[in-house]
């Protein structure tokens, strides 16, 4: 069934994690609202096809995931004041349109994960303002030009993990993908861990993990 609407009534929430689900229906109203949300996982459930929605007054979120949800169109450039947030997935969704130049606003972000999309154009010069970030997964989408911006916003020698399509040049990547790349589509590749925190809500999504494989291997193509 869909998501009751009375939970944006749960003012103090601070963990929402409605992931692995079969949620059917739209994405409760009033979500962005919940101004005190630090974490937001919606993933992997069954959510009636949509955009993204504008999430501009959760500010405090630090993790969002709307992974395998739906998801259709751009990516709102109000993306760019959520300066919290240390991880964004937006995997496997149909989202189009470029990279919003205003997601190089997030200087705390860590993770990026946009694979498995269908955008378009290159990377705006203003992703050099990632100066966190470590890991990236941008492969299976419709992008070109180059990467110059995400290599050079790490330090040398870029991101921990950077993967993307190889018709994108990218001198920091490591590794590369082409259609039907089985490395690409191995869903072990990225495992979410779930750590007890000292905190009042006793629960906390602390970071994503990359297997060897993704890390460390080499590809000849690049």
């Amino acid at each position: 069934g869909s998501v009751p609407s009375e939970i944006t009534k749960l003012e103090a929430l601070t963990h929402m994690d409605l992931s692995d689900n079969a949620f059917t229906g739209n994405l409760p109203v009033g979500l962005n609202l919940m101004t005190p949300l630090t974490y937001l996982y919606l993933s992997n459930n069954a959510f009636t096809p949509g955009p993204m929605p504008e999430f501009r007054h959760l500010t405090r979120l630090q993790e969002l995931s709307l992974k395998a949800t739906g998801r259709t169109g751009d990516i709102p450039q109000s993306i760019g004041l959520l300066s919290e947030l240390v991880l964004l997935d937006l995997d496997n969704n149909a989202l189009t349109g470029p990279i919003p130049e205003t997601l190089g606003d997030l200087s705390k972000l860590r993770y990026l994960l946009l694979n498995r999309n269908s955008l378009t154009g290159s990377m705006p010069a203003t992703l050099s303002g990632l100066q966190s970030i470590e890991y990236v997964l941008l492969y299976h989408n419709n992008m070109t030009g180059d990467a110059v911006p995400l290599c050079g916003s790490a330090g040398p020698p870029g991101p921990v993990a950077f993967v993307t399509d190889c018709v994108v040049s990218c001198d920091c990547c490591t590794e590369c993908c082409t259609a039907g790349d089985s490395v690409c589509y191995n869903d072990d590749d990225l495992l979410a861990n779930l750590d007890v925190s000292s905190s009042a809500s006793g629960y906390e999504r602390t970071a994503y993990v990359f297997s060897e494989d993704i890390v460390f291997r080499t590809s000849n193509s690049l």
